[in-house]
């Protein structure tokens, strides 16, 4: 959609020019790929100006244009799902605690839900290149809180904004601890 060229691209091929476009280390797996006429696809990707081009018709079509998108979700319908994983109403006992398993080990976003906090955490994170999410539930002391952030649309830096979030979750975490502790 962003450039004819690319129209007969396969899925692994897009994948690699990603990885090449960012200079991901992991196009190095793919590099074999693109011999001949199409070590110039790579050549396109990593050009600044055409990046620049390209960086600004993604995120034209990925942020602002909701018929590109395969879908959406909300705050609410994300945090139904995660509380049907956690209460295990949306799939068998055994699927939804393999899911909370999966959830408990993400690697990714250490800077978002679980940074600030000294709890367990189940999250999952969705990215894009003006998009941090993070979504997850927080097993704090009070209870489960399930915690959602969708930030669309990010101008800054991209830690500021996985900070932000992380901070916030810090005082949604608090904020509900300390309504616990004097209920007590």
């Amino acid at each position: 959609m962003l450039n004819p060229e690319f129209a007969s691209l396969t899925a692994e091929e897009t994948t690699a020019l990603q990885y090449a476009a960012t200079d991901n280390p992991l196009f190095d797996v793919y590099a074999p790929l693109f011999t001949g006429e199409r070590a110039t696809w790579v050549a396109l990707v990593r050009d600044p100006a055409k990046r620049a081009v390209l960086a600004e018709a993604r995120n034209r079509l990925t942020v602002r244009d909701r018929s590109y998108w395969p879908g959406d979700m909300n705050p609410r319908e994300t945090a139904r799902l995660l509380e049907g994983i956690e209460q295990g109403t949306l799939a068998s006992a055994p699927a939804s605690a393999t899911m909370r398993t999966i959830l408990r080990r993400q690697q990714l976003g250490v800077r978002r839900i679980p940074h600030y906090l000294d709890v367990p955490v189940a999250h999952k994170t969705g990215d894009g290149p003006t998009i941090a999410n993070d979504v997850g539930m927080v097993y704090a002391r009070s209870g489960t809180a399930l915690v959602v952030f969708f930030t669309n649309d990010i101008t800054g830096e991209d830690g500021e904004a996985e900070d932000m979030i992380g901070r916030t979750s810090r005082k949604i975490i608090d904020y509900f601890d300390r309504v616990s502790a004097a209920r007590q």
